[in-house]
């Protein structure tokens, strides 16, 4: 058990050492350095936040904070569609640039108050390209005999 003086020495210690500031940099560290994109809505699909990963996805030169979601993401996202999510949707989607076709795997979740009510979105970008290049290269497999490397009944 704790004696006064110890209580006093341990916050002494927290607040001179600042060890509450550890929270909001292991945040900001883990966020923007994910190899993930992230996107923060808030209640009327407006861009609040985004991490530089997602700004690299969208090709943003900065993040257009303030901006409605479904002009500065391409028609990833519809305000209406939003509208529609409960707790979370989850949808594949692709961006083809220059002949390279990257696929990603998105993930919108809502965010709500304490009190429940919806307060915004995040959105979650993940890129699949090496999932959906084996994903191709086991369906050209099975398609194709192994002794004689020709098409199959199944092909």
């Amino acid at each position: 058990m704790f004696t006064p003086c110890g209580g006093i020495a341990i916050s002494v210690a927290i607040f001179s050492y600042r060890l509450f500031d550890l929270e909001p940099i292991a945040r900001d560290t883990l966020i923007e350095m994910l190899s993930d994109g992230v996107v923060v809505l808030d209640a009327q699909s407006r861009l609040v936040d985004a991490n530089p990963e997602a700004q690299k996805i969208f090709a943003w030169p900065a993040v257009p904070v303030g901006q409605f979601a479904e002009q500065v993401m391409g028609g990833w996202v519809s305000q209406t569609g939003l509208g529609a999510v409960e707790k979370s949707l989850k949808f594949e989607s692709q961006r083809t640039t220059d002949l390279h076709t990257t696929y990603y795997e998105v993930t919108i979740s809502v965010l709500k108050s304490k009190g429940g009510a919806r307060i915004g979105y995040l959105i979650l970008v993940h890129d699949i390209s090496d999932l959906k290049e084996v994903e191709y290269k086991l369906q050209e497999l099975s398609l194709v005999d192994d002794l004689t490397g020709l098409t199959n009944r199944a092909a």
